[in-house]
């Protein structure tokens, strides 16, 4: 079987330099200094940030808390398939996470800064990837708010670093593997053949993503049972630690 296109590959974030960002980062680097504001009693000027996330502030210093926005970047060759990515931005440092969600420019909606579901052959396929980024911003938000939580200084980095590592060390991938090492020592090798051809599906479906036990729920379970469904496989065919 081959890859869902589409799904979420993420690879390690980088930081700009907001003296030296191209064209995409244009708007974002206009909201992060056009958001400065005088200070009443000294003068003194103190750059903001446009959120997604409540700012707070204490009595004497603005506290700025980090933000996730969605972004879409166009290929460079008329005709062929853009790609959306995320900006974490943190102290007026922007750090990127790069995906493998690839769609056309008139799929994207500029305004809303999401995928348009229009109707189609690609409008299962368009809904898949929504409800993927949906799914990777509830995920960052709360990394970010765990660290903010944490009360210790941290950088869009870490958040960056957090969302490419399953939460707390946790891998489903690895679990699988570990449950198929120990069928195959007690000799079960028919339900280790199963379990092996479970996973791999499971991984294709993930695109290679690893995801925390907790983070499997109905829906994600729901897209992988439609999966199966349109290429004709049954979910009785695969064990019930993938499909519960």
């Amino acid at each position: 079987m081959q890859p869902v296109q589409g799904h979420v590959c993420c690879t390690a974030g980088h930081s700009i330099n907001l003296s030296k960002i191209d064209s995409d980062e244009k708007e974002t680097r206009s909201e992060l200094y056009g958001a400065a504001r005088t200070n009443s009693r000294d003068g003194t000027e103190t750059a903001g940030c446009i959120l997604s996330r409540k700012e707070e502030t204490t009595k004497n210093q603005p506290v700025a808390m980090a933000t996730v926005k969605v972004k879409y970047r166009p290929s460079v060759q008329e005709g062929k398939e853009g790609t959306i990515y995320y900006q974490i931005i943190h102290n007026r440092i922007i750090h990127q996470i790069r995906t493998d969600y690839r769609i056309f420019m008139e799929e994207w909606d500029k305004n809303k800064s999401s995928v348009t579901v229009i109707t189609g052959g690609r409008k299962t396929f368009l809904r898949t990837v929504s409800d993927d980024v949906a799914r990777d911003l509830k995920r960052l938000n709360a990394i970010i708010g765990r660290l903010e939580e944490g009360g210790d200084v941290f950088t869009a980095d870490d958040v960056v670093k957090k969302f490419l590592e399953p939460a707390d060390g946790q891998s489903f991938f690895r679990f699988m593997e570990e449950v198929i090492a120990r069928l195959g020592r007690l000799s079960k090798t028919r339900t280790s053949e199963t379990y092996t051809a479970a996973l791999n599906s499971f991984m294709r479906f993930r695109g290679g993503r690893d995801v925390p036990p907790d983070e499997i729920d109905s829906d994600m379970m729901e897209e992988y049972e439609a999966l199966l469904k349109g290429r004709g496989v049954s979910m009785n065919t695969y064990p019930s630690t993938i499909v519960q």
